[in-house]
């Protein structure tokens, strides 16, 4: 006899949780660049509504940032590859 476990994901209660979880991340961090913005330039205050748009931007300035290392990291290491590949080559061609 065979025996089989189903597992049950809840798929609406994790995305919600990933969703609350990436708002609350966004929230602070556009509060902190509300607050790093008022040491700054103390003289003009932002208001606190614009905490949401501005942490939810850094959220994604930060992905695209961390993309971008990513992506040149990867083509280092293709490039360094192909370097140590030529130069086995070459080994075997003047041995």
């Amino acid at each position: 006899m065979i025996f089989t476990a189903h597992i049950v994901l809840p798929l609406k209660e994790f995305v919600s949780e990933l969703l609350t979880f990436s708002y609350s991340i966004a929230h602070y961090l556009g509060t902190f660049v509300i607050y790093l913005f008022g040491l700054v330039v103390p003289q003009y205050n932002l208001h606190k509504d614009l905490a949401d748009p501005l942490g939810f931007l850094a959220v994604i300035t930060g992905f695209l940032i961390l993309y971008k290392i990513a992506q040149k990291l990867a083509w280092g290491i293709l490039i360094v590859g192909w370097i140590f590949v030529a130069i086995r080559v070459l080994i075997v061609l003047f041995e």
